[in-house]
């Protein structure tokens, strides 16, 4: 499988929407919770044209995946705000993959922090993030990992 890195276009924000649901989907979340949610895990063109966000598509223009990075307040932190795979590409290192891009494009000497969700914080841990605290979610009472990393030089 070839796969491309490459920023997506405006037109894509159905597509990464649908990777947003299928994943949750994936992980048993039912319908309730999923349209709770609705606000966060959807992506429109406008946010595509304001965020720093990459998707992963292969030699069929088939958008396997995505992710978001952006720096908070320009003090060297930077937060993970989206990073999805379609469920069917999961365990194929897509995810890590983009991972690894969203790191080089906070460069080296940077914090990462990323709100989890609980299915994949052990994926982050195994990309050396740790569990620094938690973040509340909805509906209440639900609480999400943080997890940070600090990047090495390269």
């Amino acid at each position: 499988m070839i796969l491309h890195i490459l920023k997506p276009e405006a037109e894509d924000y159905k597509k990464l929407t649908d990777i947003c649901f299928k994943s949750n989907k994936h992980w048993g979340y039912p319908d309730y919770l999923i349209d709770l949610w609705k606000d966060e895990l959807t992506i429109t063109p406008r946010y595509i044209r304001n965020h720093n966000i990459i998707k992963v598509q292969n030699e069929h223009y088939e958008i396997l995946g995505f992710g978001v990075i952006e720096s908070l307040n320009g003090n060297g932190v930077y937060e993970i705000l989206h990073l999805w795979v379609l469920p069917e590409y999961m365990d194929k290192n897509i995810g890590r993959l983009l991972l690894e891009k969203l790191e080089q494009n906070a460069g080296p000497h940077k914090t990462i922090k990323v709100v989890s969700d609980p299915n994949v914080m052990s994926f982050y841990q195994d990309c050396g993030y740790q569990k620094v605290g938690e973040v509340k979610s909805r509906p209440d009472g639900r609480k999400l990992p943080l997890m940070k990393k600090i990047l090495n030089g390269i």
